[in-house]
């Protein structure tokens, strides 16, 4: 009997799915907390017939999507802004631009 949930395949489907999604960047961590929290009502969901080790990967899912979706943010966050100086004209110095 495996312990615990299969984290390390929740992320691996993770991985794939955050690579065929055709979304900008910016909206990614937005749609991965939603997919999460999609995976975090219908794990347990008698309806959809799962056995219970899709079940598991389900809750796994859950979680891992949250991560990943929370990593982005913050990377996000981390990242430095954009340089306002690259998108400044250039300024003639003594007749010859820069």
């Amino acid at each position: 009997m495996q312990r615990g949930l299969p984290m390390e395949l929740a992320s691996d489907y993770v991985h794939t799915l955050e690579h065929r999604l055709a979304l900008p960047s910016h909206e990614l961590p937005e749609m991965l907390w939603a997919y999460g929290s999609l995976y975090g009502e219908l794990w347990n969901d008698p309806r959809i017939g799962a056995g219970t080790p899709t079940r598991r990967i389900m809750l796994a899912m859950t979680t891992a999507l949250r991560a990943r979706s929370a990593q982005l943010n913050a990377s996000k966050a981390a990242a430095p802004p954009h340089s306002a100086a690259r998108h400044l004209p250039t300024m003639p110095v003594n007749g010859a631009a820069l």
